[in-house]
């Protein structure tokens, strides 16, 4: 992607309303609004997630993540591990996984 703002950092406020746009190389910082929103999204993580199935857990500002045998609870914020399980299942077959939350 082309560099429109021919800065090497960009960092957004809280509201991401403003930002600064600067060159590691230079005195000065840019500051500018936002005209438009894009619903620009980084990806946080390369792996699979098919059949996994997910629940929101808004008065704790994290949700649930259930991928095969594994129950995790992350934050929404910055996406970090809270808290990990593993279904123990005496007679473990190929396929099986956790189907509602």
């Amino acid at each position: 992607m082309y560099n429109f703002m021919q800065c090497s950092s960009l960092m957004f406020g809280a509201r991401v309303k403003y930002g600064i746009a600067f060159k590691s190389s230079e005195k000065d910082y840019k500051v500018f609004t936002r005209k438009s929103y894009h619903n620009f999204k980084v990806c946080i993580d390369d792996k699979s997630y098919e059949g996994a199935v997910g629940l929101e857990l808004n008065s704790i500002k994290s949700f649930a993540l259930a991928d095969g045998l594994n129950l995790g609870i992350y934050d929404q914020e910055n996406f970090g591990n809270i808290k990990k399980w593993e279904v123990d299942v005496t007679h473990k077959e190929e396929g099986t996984q956790i189907l509602f939350l």
